[in-house]
C-alpha cells in the first residue's frame, strides 16, 4: 500500500519528478513563465532562465512546454542532457528535432543549411514557431554555444526563425559574462531565487490540494512544522519537497494524525535538505535514537503487516519501488476482428460492428491475469536502438513524460543517450485513455508475441521499403498481457485497409488481420490514434 493512500490522497503530493500538474505559481514562477511566453511569441530569439539548483527550473520548464503543446502553430523540442562531445552530434541533435527525420551522414555545413532550410519553411511559409527548450544549459561546451550563436542568425526583417530557452544553473552567469557576443543576443535573464515564507506554506497546501478529490484539504502540516520547514530549506522547492516527503512517511510510522514541529525536527537529521541553500537549521534533536525506537515498537504493536513494509522501507532509508499510473478506464465498445482469409469488400455501418462476431483471444499469456501489471516488459539492447526509438515503437510517441517514466523505472540509466549493446530496459505499464471517434477505423494487426523483447524486434525487422510498424500492448483481466505489432497507421476505409492487407508480404505463416475498435474490458498502452490515417 503506498503511503499517500493511508493519508486518504489518490497521489503522492511530494514526488521528485518535474510533473507540470504539480507546478506551484509562486510570484516569482508565475512572473518567469509569463515573460518566457511573451517573448516567445513576440519571436525575439534567445532566453535565458538560471536558477540555484532546486529553484524549480526543470518544473517551470515542463509546465511552460505541456502549455506550448495545446497551441497548434507552435513546434516546441526538448533536450533534456546537452553533454554533446562534438558540433556534429549537436548539430544532427537539432536538425533532426527540427526537420523530423535523421541528419545522419550531413557535413556540419549541410547540417546547417537543412536547418535553415526548413526554419524557414516553417516559420515563413507556414508561419509556425520553432522553439528550442534546453535544459541543464552549464552543461553546453563552448562550441554548442557558438552553435547557438549562429542559429540565432536566422531571422526575417521582424523576427527571429528559432526561438531558444535555456535552463541552467548559477554558474551559467559566468559563461555569459565571459562571452559578450552570446550574451548581446539574450532577450531575457530571469533569476530564480529562494521562495518566500508565504510561497512556501502555499506551495505544501497546493501540492497536498493536487493529491486529494476531497473539497476539505487535510490539513497535515501544523504552523510551526511550516516554520520550521521554510528554516531548514530557505525556500528551495526541491528541498521543500524531499523534506515534506521524510515528514509524510514519518507520521505514518509514528501514528500521528499531524506533521509538528519535532517531527520536522527528526526528519531533519535523515535528509541532505539542510546546506548551504538553508537560511538557519533546526538544532539537532537530542534523543533521536530513543524516538525512532520507541516508532518501531508502536509500529509492531498497532500496525498491520502491510504497515510494517512502508514503515521498514523508511527506517531502513529504501526507496519505494517504482510503480504506474493507476490504469484508466478504456472504451465500452464491442471488439471486431475481420480474418484476412474473409475480409468484406463492403464498408460496415453502425449496425455491422454491434452485431460483428467476438475476436477470438489468442491463447498466450505473459501474466497473471485478474491484476494489471506494473511492467509492459523488458527489451534488450541490439545494435542500432536508441532509447528514442524504443519509447516510439512501444508507446506509439516520443514524449517527455513517458521519457521520464523509463528512465525512472531504470535507474542504472544515467542519460538517455547513453544506452549500450547488451543493456536490459524496463518499460514501465501506463495505460492511456482512448478518445474514440463517432465513425469506424480499421487497423492491421501482423504479428503476436509472447514477449515485449519479441515484439519490439518483430517491428524492427523490415526492409526499406516496408511500411512502418509499431508494438500496441494491451492488459484484458481474462487474458492477461498480450504484445502485437501493428501497422503504424489506420485506415478511414476497409477497402484501403483491404488494399495495404494484400501489398504485405507473407511473413513466416502468422497471417495478418484487419481490426476494427478494441476490447472494452482491455487496457491499451499505446494509443491506436497517434499512427496517420489513410
Amino acid at each position: 500500500m503506498d503511503y499517500f493512500t493511508l493519508l486518504n490522497l489518490n497521489r503522492e503530493p511530494f514526488s521528485n519528478s518535474p510533473d507540470p500538474n504539480f507546478f506551484f505559481q509562486s510570484r516569482q514562477h508565475l512572473d518567469c513563465l509569463q515573460k518566457l511566453e511573451l517573448a516567445l511569441r513576440l519571436k525575439r530569439g534567445l532566453n535565458v532562465v538560471i536558477g540555484a539548483v532546486g529553484a524549480g527550473k526543470t518544473t517551470l520548464g515542463r509546465k511552460l512546454f505541456k502549455k506550448l503543446a495545446d497551441d497548434d502553430s507552435i513546434d516546441t523540442h526538448l533536450i533534456l542532457d546537452p553533454s554533446f562531445d562534438a558540433p556534429q552530434i549537436f548539430l544532427e541533435t537539432i536538425g533532426t528535432l527540427i526537420a523530423g527525420s535523421s541528419l545522419a551522414g550531413e557535413s556540419e555545413h549541410g547540417c546547417k543549411e537543412k536547418i535553415k532550410q526548413h526554419l524557414y519553411e516553417k516559420g515563413v511559409e507556414h508561419n509556425r514557431t520553432v522553439i528550442l527548450m534546453i535544459d541543464e544549459g552549464q552543461k553546453l561546451p563552448l562550441f554548442c554555444l557558438e552553435i547557438l550563436r549562429e542559429l540565432l542568425n536566422y531571422e526575417t526583417n521582424d523576427a527571429k526563425l528559432l526561438q531558444i530557452i535555456v535552463f541552467a544553473q548559477e554558474e551559467f552567469r559566468a559563461v555569459l559574462d565571459r562571452h559578450a557576443n552570446l550574451a548581446d543576443r539574450v532577450n531575457l535573464i530571469h533569476y530564480l531565487g529562494p521562495m518566500s515564507y508565504a510561497d512556501t506554506c502555499r506551495m505544501i497546501r497546493f501540492r497536498i490540494g493536487q493529491s486529494s478529490d476531497h473539497p476539505d484539504l487535510p490539513d497535515l502540516f501544523s504552523r510551526p512544522a511550516l516554520i520550521g520547514i521554510y528554516r531548514v530549506t530557505g525556500g528551495y522547492p526541491r528541498k521543500i519537497i524531499n523534506l515534506c516527503h521524510q515528514c509524510m512517511l514519518a507520521l505514518i510510522v509514528q501514528n500521528q494524525r499531524r506533521v509538528g514541529w519535532r517531527l520536522v525536527h527528526s526528519c531533519t537529521q535523515r535528509t541532505l535538505v539542510a546546506g548551504p541553500g538553508s537560511r538557519r537549521q533546526i538544532r539537532p534533536a537530542l534523543l533521536t535514537g530513543l524516538t525512532t525506537l520507541v516508532a518501531v515498537i508502536v509500529i509492531a504493536t498497532l500496525f498491520s503487516s502491510q504497515w510494517l513494509t512502508v514503515a521498514g522501507n523508511f527506517l531502513n532509508g529504501r526507496r519505494p519501488e517504482y510503480e504506474s499510473a493507476s490504469p484508466v478506464e478504456a472504451r465500452s465498445t464491442r471488439p471486431v476482428v475481420v480474418p484476412a482469409a474473409s475480409v468484406s469488400r463492403e464498408k460496415p455501418d453502425s449496425h455491422s460492428l454491434e452485431t460483428a462476431p467476438e475476436h477470438k483471444e489468442p491463447t498466450m499469456k505473459s501474466v497473471t491475469p485478474g491484476k494489471p501489471p506494473v511492467l509492459l516488459g523488458r527489451v534488450t539492447v541490439a545494435p542500432g536502438d536508441t532509447l528514442g526509438k524504443m519509447i516510439t515503437t512501444i508507446y506509439g510517441d516520443f514524449r517527455p513524460s513517458r521519457l521520464e517514466a523509463v528512465m525512472a523505472a531504470n535507474p542504472q540509466i544515467r542519460r538517455a543517450d547513453d544506452i549500450r549493446v547488451g543493456d536490459t530496459v524496463v518499460f514501465p505499464a501506463v495505460p492511456v485513455a482512448l478518445n474514440p471517434p463517432p465513425y469506424p477505423l480499421w487497423w492491421i494487426k501482423i504479428f503476436e508475441a509472447t514477449t515485449l523483447d519479441e515484439a519490439f524486434r518483430h517491428a524492427m525487422r523490415r526492409s526499406r521499403n516496408d511500411p512502418a510498424r509499431r508494438v500496441i500492448s494491451q492488459w484484458d483481466p481474462n487474458m492477461g498481457m498480450q504484445h502485437r505489432v501493428y501497422l503504424s497507421r489506420f485506415f478511414i476505409s476497409s477497402q484501403d485497409a483491404e488494399i495495404a492487407l494484400a501489398e504485405l508480404p507473407a511473413e513466416g505463416g502468422h497471417a495478418a488481420e484487419i481490426v476494427s475498435v478494441w476490447p472494452a474490458e482491455a487496457l491499451l498502452y499505446s494509443d491506436p490514434l497517434l499512427g496517420k490515417g489513410r
